[in-house]
């Protein structure tokens, strides 16, 4: 009996590793951005997904439709400076696929406000601070995004390149973006990393000055196709440069090339 039970027992150890992950799908939205359909507290909406949103959103129509109370007051800076002040609210439990993940806080915010009139509807914004606790595989070229299990990730990044980062956490502490760091002239630059950027690898000017890339700090201009390395690998894409407010942003493009797994709580990348 013994025996049987310890059999019944590894077994299930050993359905749960195989098992031990999640995938969410990516849906089109317009261009190359993304939307995930999410579940609250029973009823589906459509969220964006912004790996350089910082924060995670819900419209102020859901958080009167679960009787929130909004409050407070964040200050947060879109790429090119401009300010967004923005109330939270407290405990949402976000449903995506099979999993479930609590937000002790979100950001309350209508992500219709800065996008053209005549879209579909948008309820919210994925974030990359939704998963803080989790590790991810983000499959952008195909539309996916899997939670990993802990117990599978030596495996996972056993072939993967390990990528130099910055996790940061915004000025009140609430935000989640990742930064990936392009070497020029024996300097570090550092990169959002942006799948809502569906345009083209973007510099700050200064930035494209220090590359050899314009003459001068102040015009935005189209830079044509530039040549970079990131984790060994060299390549070739389209870039301007404009008044952003970090060194630069990578894009749709280059994050659709390659698979990046993602360790929140050690605060590591690695892609192939």
């Amino acid at each position: 009996m013994k025996r049987f039970s310890f059999k019944l027992f590894f077994l299930s150890l050993c359905i749960y590793d195989g098992f031990g992950q999640d995938t969410v799908q990516l849906k089109e939205y317009v261009g190359n951005l993304k939307k995930i359909e999410v579940v609250i507290l029973g009823k589906s909406y459509s969220f964006i997904f912004d790996s350089g949103g910082g924060e995670t959103m819900i419209s102020p129509g859901i958080a009167d439709r679960l009787h929130k109370n909004t409050h407070g007051q964040v200050t947060g800076f879109r790429m090119n400076g401009e300010m967004v002040v923005y109330p939270v609210c407290d405990s949402i439990t976000i449903s995506f696929a099979r999993t479930d993940i609590f937000h002790s806080t979100v950001g309350v915010w209508d992500v219709m406000r800065i996008l053209p009139q005549g879209l579909p509807q948008l309820d919210g914004v994925i974030s990359l601070k939704s998963f803080e606790n989790k590790i991810i595989t983000l499959d952008l070229g195909h539309n996916r995004l899997i939670i990993e299990s802990r117990s599978a990730l030596k495996k996972i990044i056993s072939k993967k390149k390990f990528l130099q980062s910055r996790f940061a956490n915004g000025l009140a502490g609430n935000e989640l973006n990742i930064f990936l760091t392009l070497h020029k002239n024996n300097n570090s630059y550092w990169f959002l990393f942006d799948s809502g950027n569906i345009g083209s690898l973007l510099f700050s000017q200064r930035a494209a000055y220090e590359w050899g890339l314009q003459a001068d700090t102040i015009k935005r201009r189209e830079l044509g196709t530039v040549s970079i390395n990131i984790g060994g690998d060299k390549i070739n894409t389209t870039a301007e440069s404009a008044p952003i407010i970090y060194d630069g942003a990578l894009n749709y493009d280059i994050i659709t090339r390659f698979l990046f797994t993602i360790d929140f709580k050690q605060r590591k990348i690695w892609m192939d």
